[in-house]
Formats: C-alpha cells, sequence, structure tokens
C-alpha cells in the first residue's frame, strides 16, 4: 500500500501553469506535484502558436479590444487587464528560462498573429511553442531540491477538513454572493491514486489544481486523452463553485483523417501568415482571420452545404521556406500522412480544442474553497469570455500561475503594474543570440572612372573649381541647421506629457505617489505599486535560477553562489536595476498585515523567510550582474546610463540581469496555444 505524504503545497498537474507555480515559490516550500500520465503528456506540450505579449505601450488598447470581441465581451475586464499588464514580466521571465523565441535579423522578438488578432503580437517558436516553454520550465523545476515529481498519479478526490466558522464567514453566507464561499471547511491536501490503482493521501496547507481541459472526454479533440476534467468533477461534489461548463472551444483546422485517435492541430497561425480555406471546387469562402467559433460555423456550414467531410487548407500562398520553418513541425506531420503542403491543399475538418469554463476563481486564482486554487484550463478566471482568443492561454496559464503562487506565500495579492517597455527592450536585447561578425563591406568600384565633372553636372549647373571655404565648427553647425526644412529637436527640450490611463508616465511606468503605494499594501485602495526607486538601498534583488528581468512582483528565490566582490562592484549599477525590480514585493511580503493573513499562515515566520531569501537573492543577482558586465562592457555602460536616468524614470529600476519577478515569500496557473 502506498505510503501517505505530506507538504506545504501540492500541486496536481505537470503542465505550464502547474511546474510555473511552483517556480514562483519560495524555495524553502515542500511541493509535491502529481502527473496523471507521464510528464510529457500535458496539452500544454501541444500549444503550436506562441504566447502573446503586449510589446508596445500602443498595442493595450487593441489587444484588450481583440480579446474581449473574440470573448463576445463576457471576459472579466479586471481579468484580461492583469493577463496583458503581466505579459511582460512572465515572457522576460521565459526568456530567463532558456526559451528560445524566433527573433529577426536584428536580434528582437520576431510576431505572428493569428485569428481576430488586429496586429502581430504573438511570440514563437517554429510551431512548437508549447513544448519549448515547457521543457524549458520542467528542467528549471527538476534543478529544484524541494519539488518532488510523482508520475502516473492522479488526483482522485479533495481532503476537506471541519473548521469553525469566523464571523466574516457568517456574514458572507448571508451576502447573497454569485460564488459564495464555502464555510465550516478548508481543503487539506488530496487523496490520490497511482496507476497500479493504490490510494494515498498527501496531507498539505494549500492545494492547486491544475489538471488541464476535458478534451478526453470528446470523440474527436486536438487534446490528450487523459484530460477528462477530473477537477471540475471533483469540485461540484464537494460545493465548490464552478463556471461556464458548457463554454468549449471548437478549434477549425485539424488534420482530418479517418484514424482514430487524438487529432493533429493544425495551427491558426498557419492562416495568419497566409493560408487559407477553398471547398470543394476551390474557392475561398470566408475570413480565415475571423475569432474561432466564427470560422469553425463556416466550416460546418459548408461542410453540411456539400455534404463533406473536410474542407481544404491551402499554404499556396506561404512562403516555402516559412513553411519548412515557421511550421516544420506540420509540414512534417503531414508529409508523413502523404500530404506535401508546399504543393498541396490538405483536409481539415474542426475538433474539440479548448475550455474556457472551470473551477470559478478569483484574481489571484483562488476557488471558494478556502486554501483551495485552480490554474490553467482547470480554471474559469473569466480572461476568455465565452470564446478564446488565439495564443492567450499560455499567457493567462501563467500569469495567473504565478498570482496563486504569490498569495500562497505572501497571503495576499501580488500588485498589478506593468513592466516598463524600455526594460522589457533592454532584456530582450541583452538576451539576443550573439550575431556572426559580418565582414566589412567592399569598397564600391568607381564605375565612372576619370570621367570629367563638367560632363555628369546636370545642365545649366554651375561648378566651381575654387576651393571651398573654410567654416569655424559653430558656423558649420549653423548652415547645417539653416539647410534643413524639417524641425530640429534640440536634446534637453520638454517632450510632451504622456498619459495612460490619465496617469502619467515615465518611459512606461505608472508613476505612484508615495501614499497611494502605501495605502494599496495596507489593501485599502486601488492595486498599484510604487515605482521601485529606493531598493537598491535595501538590497532586495529578484533571484530564480534562469530567469530574466522581470517587474519584480514574485517572492520565490534559486540563490547561486555569489562570484568575487570586486566583479559585483564593477556591476552595481546593474545590481541597482535588479535591486530596484524587486522592492515593491518585497515590501508586500514582508510587511503583511495580520488581518489580511489567513490566521493560520504564521505571518511572521513567513516575513522572516522572506528576509532570508532576499538575502540569498541579493547575493546570487550581484554574482549575476558581475557576470553580465565582464562579458558586455558597451551593455554595462548602457545600464549605468539607466541607473542614472533612474531618477528620473523610476519605473524603469529593473534588472535584465536577475531573473524576473521574484522576491519575498512567494506566489503560485495553465492553458495552451
Amino acid at each position: 500500500m502506498a505510503e501517505n505524504l505530506t507538504c506545504d503545497v501540492v500541486i496536481a498537474g505537470c503542465g505550464v501553469a502547474g511546474l510555473y507555480a511552483a517556480l514562483k515559490m519560495p524555495r524553502a516550500t515542500n511541493i509535491i506535484m502529481l502527473s496523471k500520465g507521464a510528464v510529457d503528456e500535458c496539452d500544454s506540450m501541444l500549444a503550436q502558436g506562441g504566447i502573446c505579449v503586449l510589446a508596445e505601450d500602443d498595442d493595450y488598447d487593441a489587444y484588450f479590444e481583440d480579446t474581449m470581441i473574440a470573448g463576445h465581451n463576457e471576459n472579466r475586464a479586471e481579468s484580461v487587464d492583469i493577463m496583458i499588464r503581466g505579459s511582460r514580466a512572465v515572457v522576460s521571465d521565459l526568456i530567463g528560462y532558456g526559451v528560445r523565441f524566433e527573433r529577426d535579423d536584428e536580434g528582437h522578438l520576431a510576431f505572428t498573429r493569428e485569428g481576430a488578432h488586429s496586429r502581430p503580437r504573438i511570440c514563437f517558436h517554429a510551431d512548437e511553442t508549447g513544448k519549448e516553454i515547457t521543457t524549458a520550465l520542467l528542467a528549471a523545476v527538476r534543478k529544484m531540491p524541494n519539488v518532488r515529481i510523482l508520475e502516473h498519479v492522479e488526483m482522485r478526490d479533495l481532503v476537506l477538513e471541519a473548521v469553525p466558522l469566523s464571523v466574516e464567514e457568517m456574514a458572507a453566507e448571508r451576502s447573497g454572493e454569485e460564488f459564495p464561499k464555502l464555510t465550516g471547511v478548508t481543503c487539506a491536501g488530496i487523496e490520490a491514486r497511482t496507476a497500479e490503482g493504490e490510494v494515498f493521501t498527501i496531507s498539505a496547507h494549500d492545494t492547486i489544481m491544475a489538471t488541464g481541459g476535458v478534451g478526453g472526454s470528446y470523440e474527436r479533440s486536438t487534446n490528450f486523452p487523459l484530460l477528462t476534467g477530473d477537477a471540475c468533477r471533483i469540485a461540484q461534489n464537494h460545493g465548490i463553485a464552478c463556471e461556464h461548463l458548457d463554454y468549449v472551444q471548437i478549434h477549425p483546422t485539424s488534420l482530418y483523417t479517418t484514424e482514430p485517435g487524438r487529432a493533429f492541430l493544425i495551427s491558426e497561425s498557419c492562416r495568419g501568415e497566409g493560408a487559407v480555406l477553398l471547398d470543394a471546387e476551390g474557392k475561398r469562402f470566408c475570413n480565415e482571420l475571423d475569432p474561432r467559433d466564427v470560422v469553425t460555423q463556416a466550416i460546418l456550414d459548408k461542410m453540411a452545404e456539400e455534404g463533406s467531410d473536410y474542407v481544404r487548407l491551402s499554404f499556396e500562398l506561404v512562403n516555402p521556406d516559412i513553411i519548412k520553418t515557421h511550421f516544420r513541425n506540420i509540414y512534417e506531420h503531414c508529409l508523413e500522412a502523404g500530404y506535401d503542403i508546399t504543393t498541396d491543399p490538405i483536409p481539415v475538418v474542426p475538433a474539440q480544442h479548448y475550455f474556457m469554463g472551470g473551477v470559478h476563481v478569483d484574481k489571484d486564482s483562488q476557488t471558494t474553497c478556502p486554501h483551495l486554487f485552480a490554474v490553467g484550463e482547470t480554471s474559469c478566471n473569466g480572461v476568455h469570455g465565452k470564446n478564446r482568443l488565439a495564443s492567450n492561454s499560455l499567457l493567462e496559464a501563467l500569469v495567473f500561475a504565478r498570482r496563486a503562487a504569490y498569495r500562497i506565500a505572501a497571503g495576499r495579492s501580488l500588485p498589478v503594474v506593468m513592466m516598463p517597455q524600455a526594460t522589457f527592450e533592454r532584456i530582450v536585447r541583452k538576451s539576443a543570440p550573439a550575431q556572426p561578425k559580418k565582414k566589412p563591406a567592399p569598397e564600391p568600384e568607381n564605375l565612372l572612372g576619370t570621367l570629367d565633372p563638367e560632363s555628369i553636372k546636370p545642365a545649366g549647373t554651375f561648378v566651381s573649381t575654387d576651393p571651398a571655404p573654410e567654416l569655424t565648427d559653430e558656423e558649420a553647425v549653423s548652415a547645417a541647421l539653416a539647410s534643413l526644412d524639417a524641425p530640429v529637436v534640440v536634446p534637453g527640450e520638454d517632450l510632451p506629457e504622456v498619459t495612460v490611463d490619465g496617469e502619467e508616465m515615465v518611459d512606461g511606468a505608472v508613476e505612484v505617489v508615495a501614499e497611494e503605494a502605501a495605502v494599496a499594501a495596507e489593501g485599502d485602495g486601488p492595486e498599484v505599486e510604487a515605482a521601485p526607486v529606493e531598493a537598491a538601498e535595501k538590497g532586495a534583488v529578484p533571484a530564480g535560477e534562469g530567469e530574466a528581468a522581470g517587474d519584480a512582483d514574485d517572492v520565490s528565490e534559486d540563490p547561486e553562489p555569489a562570484e568575487s566582490s570586486e566583479a559585483a562592484d564593477s556591476a552595481s549599477d546593474e545590481e541597482t536595476d535588479a535591486a530596484a525590480n524587486a522592492e515593491s514585493d518585497a515590501n508586500v511580503a514582508g510587511e503583511q498585515s495580520a488581518d489580511e493573513s489567513d490566521g493560520d499562515c504564521e505571518p511572521e515566520a513567513k516575513a522572516a523567510e522572506v528576509e532570508a531569501a532576499e538575502t540569498e537573492d541579493a547575493a546570487e543577482a550581484g554574482a549575476e550582474a558581475a557576470d553580465a558586465a565582464a562579458d558586455d562592457e558597451d551593455i554595462a555602460d548602457e545600464a549605468v546610463e539607466d541607473a542614472t536616468a533612474s531618477d528620473d524614470a523610476p519605473g524603469e529600476a529593473a534588472s535584465e540581469d536577475a531573473p524576473a519577478d521574484e522576491a519575498p515569500a512567494a506566489e503560485p496557473h495553465e492553458k495552451k496555444e
């Protein structure tokens, strides 16, 4: 008989949401993770298209609107905002963990576009983005000595314990809320079952359900068969609220086959790059970039009209090089099935793909049962509404997994703050693969030989043979400026004021006055975070092995041996950026109030743990900054300039060398393409 286990946090599911939640916990947290099958049998591995990111500030409104329109405006606006604002920190973090997003020739992130997106904003790795991200996160988790992964073990049930009712809970019982919290009980772990049928209990202070979607319940689905909606079934058995269980997304294009088994997805990004849908006569019949539910209905209508089993997808308008690189996995799979997509259309048919409903959660991924969280496709946080926008699933899973981890570790909500665009761009630039040095271009050949200038001058032009008059530097500059028709921008002139939602911006970061930040820290005002200006003086530096610099909203740590103090001193400016990036979260967890804690979370002990974590983080970040400075003097000089400018642009004080967003006491979500 299997032995019962005890831990701090148990996570059912090893997709991107479960893995990222584990990575965002403090390293002192004892974590057990379950995988119903092998760890690579999760839908996160199957996501092809990519992950969205708000690369530029001016895309916020369009991205928000695209998400809402795709979801038929049934989305929770607050959740959509949280996801978009958290996208830069998450993508920066993924880069730090070693995810190899495609780049352009200059090292910038390459973006693709999919259906219902008004512009390209999707980062990708060929057509296997989910596999690339999941593999990188799994590798990082496997390095954590505090995490134990149990494969071929499923969550069979929840363990609920009776607890006395508090005054607040009794008041909440009578509040008439749409999704009232369970009272008189708390989640104390899960009941698990091995592949051999042995049942055992895992006792835990907090439980995270990340068991994926419901595709295994459908005859034709792009999901793994083992994804059968376990979390929703178990939650309903215990009266834990679920939401929109009928919101199931059908993907327009899976490869048609008469063979049984999981349907092979043909990514929506194929249509984003120019692939078109054709009827039996070879004619287009819909707008391929409409939302998924609209395209799916158009295909089903055409199949009914023709009495056919499929329609066709043609890649004729897609560059063959793009097919063999961006879509290499699809290209190779279709070749194995007997189709060469560079020359012939392929048969496609709609298939079940994604579950927008799930276990109801709030903005911190908390269910209506105390100490029980749900993340990824298992949960319904309202981001997707009635229909998911393409490539929002990975982002939503990661953003809300991070928030769950933070809530568990810090006992409060992660402040909603957006990484400045300039910081994100620096992280991307510094992480770009080294480009091979180009040979200098040869001197252009003088094709004119010794032609007389008189023979090539415009007719009627006087060519003077007198030497040019000598000018002083000031005269030369004045003459050059006078010759320009365009207005001249003089360095030092005041630039126009930039605002976002009525708030002043400094290089993309919202300036928040200290009073507002203090109110937010106490939980009595809007969720804003003060620009991290003084963090360097306090030594609060984000950490986490392999992570890129973010906006310091996380609370885990991943210490490594520090390098020499001389090297660290040489990179002090970059340390300042890294330190500033984590100050807000350090203060958040360190100053956690008793009335915000759960009562049994021992906030004083957590604060002590956080303080120790910050000390280790500072040493690690110093070492990383030293290495980066030694390897790249030019970038170090740039960091010095950034640090110098931070007095005027406090929102930019974030490190590119330290991993993204980790701080004082921890935070812990998942979905696909």
